[in-house]
């Protein structure tokens, strides 16, 4: 049974009762800092990974904004010289659905805002809700090695007096394709979509028109270094307006861009810490110069459903080649017999245990037993596996300790030669899957059982 924090859903029930804001503060579409409600992969830029059915993601951001107000005078301004500040915090959940399918819910507010000088500009008269976005993915096609989805979001204003949204806004609608794959260890991530707007009537005596439908675009790239549990992250988000018959002003408020830098620390197996910096790209009305953040994400589940470890049969592992013509005439030798591989994914121990097998891993590995009562076979081989998470060197010792644990299980339940099984620990070594996510990480702790016939 899944046990969320009370003092949690307290605090999130006191931030949604305060009033909301009273006039736009953070650009266009009041956050341009918009961490994924999935936590998966990236930071703002969506991976076509998926949560799996009955997991749940939660997380809560905080990023600081250096100058992210409007201003309509022509005098230049120097990067970072502080005009005025924001502090944006972000709310989101992500459920797993179905296979290939999950949905989430983002609540960007704003917490506090500061003024360092007087200018003709936009500004928030209260703290509160920005926005409430709802979003659906759906992964078309892909592997652990990459996939594409399409990603469908609604944005449901919450500002009153908002002069890029106008009076009395409909709701923002957007579609993105999103793509990822991973190249020679890095993560690669792009998303491109389109946002339709229903802008409302201009409100008088603003220099702001309703903004119109823009194109979306961002691209990632990530990189896990394993040795120190941690991933580093480098993404650029944007936007540009979708028709060309718009004024110069027009276009510099419909234009966004911001390149990020940050890392996510894995400090365990469901919980990530993030971290990082951003800065605009080209200066225009819905950047600030310079962004800080921090972030929690939170895995957990299943909530339905009950997870048991599975046995899946390869096809053998070894295949030869038949020799090329003309080939030189060796002595015959009898070729290495290609062994049956069996995969126990999720073989479940107790927590920083070598020992304790959990009941549902024990009925697996039960079955692999009676299997080998009844071949025949020259050889058996139990290669054990984990996550990257803690050092290589004792992820190598627990892998080893846990293949041997299996091994005296076997050997003390049926009747097996003990000179014809073996147990290897190959640690981190060899992953399946990447291990920036819990899914992928339950994906890598797993133990082979190799049969030679």
């Amino acid at each position: 049974m899944i046990r969320v924090p009370i003092k949690l859903f307290i605090f999130i029930g006191l931030f949604l009762q305060h009033r909301t804001a009273l006039a736009n503060a953070v650009g266009s579409d009041f956050q341009n800092f918009n961490p994924t409600s999935n936590g998966i992969d990236f930071v703002t830029v969506q991976s076509s990974e998926t949560l799996e059915p009955g997991f749940f993601n939660l997380g809560l951001f905080l990023n600081y904004a250096i100058n992210p107000l409007p201003e309509f005078g022509d005098q230049e301004k120097e990067r970072g010289e502080l005009r005025n500040s924001l502090l944006g915090l972000d709310l989101n959940l992500g459920l797993g659905i179905a296979k290939d399918w999950d949905i989430g819910v983002n609540l960007p507010f704003t917490a506090s805002q500061s003024i360092e000088e007087e200018n003709e500009r936009i500004q928030l008269q209260d703290r509160g809700l920005n926005e409430v976005r709802l979003n659906v993915k759906y992964r078309i096609a892909g592997s652990d090695r990459g996939g594409v989805a399409v990603v469908g979001t609604v944005n449901l204003n919450t500002i009153e007096n908002n002069p890029y949204s106008g009076q009395d806004p409909g709701p923002i609608a957007n579609i993105e394709l999103v793509g990822d794959m991973i190249l020679s260890g890095f993560t690669v991530g792009a998303n491109v979509g389109y946002r339709a707007r229903s802008e409302g009537e201009a409100i008088e005596d603003v220099p702001v028109e309703p903004l119109g439908d823009q194109w979306l675009y961002s691209l990632a790239v990530a990189k896990l270094l394993a040795n120190i549990d941690t991933q580093i992250i480098g993404e650029i988000y944007g936007t540009v307006p979708a028709s060309n018959d718009v004024g110069s002003d027009a276009r510099r408020n419909m234009n966004s861009s911001e390149v990020l830098i940050g890392a996510k620390f894995l400090v365990s197996d469901s919980i990530a810490i993030h971290g990082g910096v951003a800065t605009y790209l080209s200066q225009n009305a819905n950047s600030p110069d310079y962004r800080i953040y921090s972030g929690i994400n939170w895995t957990f589940g299943p909530a339905w459903g009950k997870k048991q470890s599975k046995v899946l049969k390869r096809k053998p592992s070894i295949v030869l080649p038949p020799p090329p013509p003309e080939a030189p005439t060796y002595p015959e030798v009898d070729p290495l017999p290609a062994p049956i591989v069996y995969v126990l994914e999720n073989v479940e121990f107790g927590f920083n245990s070598a020992n304790k097998l959990r009941p549902g891993s024990l009925a697996e590995i039960h079955k692999l037993g009676q299997i080998l009562v009844r071949s025949t076979y020259s050889k058996v081989k139990i290669i054990g596996h984990t996550d990257s998470l803690g050092s290589t060197e004792y992820n190598l010792k627990l892998s080893q300790q846990r293949a041997n644990t299996i091994k005296n299980y076997l050997l003390k339940n049926f009747k097996i030669n003990p000179k014809l099984i073996e147990a290897v620990g190959m640690g981190e070594s060899q992953p399946i899957a990447e291990n920036n996510t819990l899914q992928g990480r339950q994906k890598n702790r797993r133990v082979e059982f190799k049969i030679y016939k």
